[in-house]
């Protein structure tokens, strides 16, 4: 006795627009309302693999698959499933010329970064005085697509590059900003996203050193300083103190 299957829809579970992560599996699940389905993955118009024979769960047919995602990039998906006709003992099957399709979707396969990002001052980091211009530069290494890199920071800049080395495969972003005794503060944090991350990452530049200089009673005093832990320098022959100079812990000594 041959037992034909019934026809329906045929439905991705899957979101659309949904990524992968380049080396990993990525789950897609199809439904079909039919006890015995055949079901084919394709991927750009290649059969990829038939995923089962057979699946059964009560009046609907249920099947998740798992895509090894070995190349980045962006694919369009589709699912295929055939009806089939089996018998009694289950002992002998017949797949149906019928064939119901998926709405197509893409599969963005993401790779992602190898490094960073990594924050530097260009030049080195170096005594700056007031005037001067510092150039900070974050820089990511690798990913698909590329990542997004912002500064942020509460000086004002006065330049903004963002650029992309092919050769090397690094995604930087550099800004430039003016020493100034406006602003005491000159720590500048670094966010990169992508996609194929969880969150954000977020990395803080080398402080910038500042050389100021001071003159008490003829006698001159050089403090090099980078701004982060309130600190009482008591000046010398003198009965009176710096009011919470702010310096970081690897300051230098302040110098006669």
């Amino acid at each position: 006795m041959i037992l034909s299957s019934c026809y329906g829809e045929l439905t991705l579970k899957t979101p659309l627009g949904k990524f992968a992560v380049v080396g990993r599996k990525y789950s897609i699940g199809c439904e079909f309302d039919n006890t015995s389905t055949s079901f084919v993955l394709i991927k750009d118009g290649n059969v990829e693999v038939e995923v089962e024979r057979r699946t059964c769960s009560d009046t609907h047919s249920v099947k998740k698959y798992l895509l090894q995602c070995n190349d980045s990039g962006d694919f369009t998906v589709t699912i295929q499933a055939k009806d089939v006709t089996h018998n009694m003992d289950n002992t002998t099957w017949q797949c149906s010329d019928n064939i119901s399709q998926s709405q197509p979707f893409p599969l963005h396969v993401y790779t992602p970064p190898t490094s960073g990002p990594i924050t530097e001052i260009k030049g080195g980091n170096r005594p700056f005085k007031f005037g001067d211009v510092v150039t900070h530069i974050c820089t990511v290494i690798g990913g698909f697509p590329r990542p997004k890199l912002r500064w942020h920071n509460l000086n004002p800049f006065t330049s903004r590059k963002e650029y992309y080395d092919n050769k090397t495969r690094r995604n930087i972003i550099e800004i430039q900003i003016n020493i100034s005794k406006s602003y005491p503060y000159y720590d500048c944090k670094c966010v990169a996203e992508h996609e194929a991350w969880s969150g954000s990452q977020e990395n803080l530049t080398i402080p910038v050193f500042i050389k100021s200089k001071y003159k008490e009673n003829n006698e001159r005093y050089s403090i090099d300083e980078i701004h982060i832990n309130e600190i009482t320098i008591p000046l010398p022959k003198q009965n009176k103190t710096f009011s919470k100079y702010i310096l970081r812990k690897t300051a230098g000594e302040l110098i006669k």
